[in-house]
């Protein structure tokens, strides 16, 4: 058997923009999805969804894409697949990219095909645009690789010294749809929604610049700036902002959508000493709140 672990993710800054081939960072997180793979009289993939046999799945759309990039690269034969994650699906955390990493990582040690992390990063990306029909390839590329990293370029920067918290609103969302939104909207105003990409661009870049300083007041300053740019182009909702504003006034440098929005997840940037107020004081207006920390590593052999 083949156990393999892909990290979700959270945005600092960039998100929807990154979409227009502007700039976004990224940052691993502990939360991790994990896959494992073993022979198999017939394909069969499971978790806490529900049991599918055959191939392709239709309730795996994800890891059905995987088996046939793999497929691509030499002959396999049936197996079955089991995913847990400590990730919600549809939470905005990367939880398509954690699975679709780790399978194909996990189908490739299997069979015996040699992947560099670049590859398993492009693979997991054409999955993902495939299932979706448009995506970054910052969600995969992160879970691939770990660490805190900048888009489209794949910079690794500085690690924060500071919490990370996220809190889920229990609002389930469709990024495919989400993004199809912001498309539209931009078809309608494309000066606008242009400008609005071009200011997050640059507040990309100043969290780079801030992350090498250690400036975590400025960063959670920018997020703040970049929150109020996502809910312009209309992928907040009155709960996320009621989280936003609630962890703001408890002590939280910044707070933002991390994701496409409409739901999901907030991401929290938190001085240590202020965490647990923050928990607290959030928790009644989510479904699940999370203390985590950036993880340094990306996919991974257990």
């Amino acid at each position: 058997m083949i156990r393999v672990s892909a990290p979700g993710k959270v945005y600092l800054c960039g998100e929807h923009a990154v979409v227009y081939g502007k700039h976004g960072i990224c940052a691993s997180i502990s939360m991790r999805t994990r896959v494992s793979v073993e022979s198999s009289d017939e394909f069969i993939i499971e978790s806490f969804s529900g049991v599918s046999r055959g191939h392709p799945s239709k309730l795996y759309p994800y890891v059905a894409g995987a088996i046939k990039k793999i497929e691509n690269l030499c002959e396999i034969t049936p197996v079955k697949i089991t995913i847990s994650s400590e990730i919600p699906p549809a939470s905005g955390l990367g939880s398509s990219a954690s699975v679709t990493v780790a399978t194909i990582k996990a189908l490739s040690k299997m069979f015996g095909v040699e992947l560099e992390k670049e590859e398993i990063a492009r693979m997991a990306h054409e999955v993902e645009k495939e299932v979706q029909g448009s995506a970054s390839r910052t969600d995969t590329y992160v879970s691939t690789f770990g660490g805190v990293l900048m888009l489209p370029e794949g910079e690794k920067l500085p690690v924060p010294n500071t919490s990370i918290i996220i809190a889920f609103t229990g609002v389930t969302s469709s990024t495919k749809e989400l993004v199809a939104s912001v498309r539209r909207l931009r078809e309608r105003h494309p000066k606008v929604i242009d400008g609005v990409m071009e200011v997050i661009d640059s507040i990309a870049i100043l969290v780079k610049e801030r992350l090498k300083e250690g400036d975590l007041l400025s960063i959670g300053e920018l997020m703040n700036i970049n929150q109020g740019l996502l809910d312009s182009i209309g992928v907040s909702t009155e709960q996320i902002s009621s989280i936003v504003y609630r962890a703001r006034s408890s002590g939280a440098y910044g707070a933002k959508i991390t994701g496409a929005g409409g739901g999901g997840s907030v991401v929290i940037l938190s001085p240590s000493e202020n965490s647990e107020k923050i928990l607290n004081e959030i928790k009644p207006l989510c479904k699940e709140v999370f203390l985590t920390s950036i993880d340094t590593q990306g996919v991974r052999e257990e």
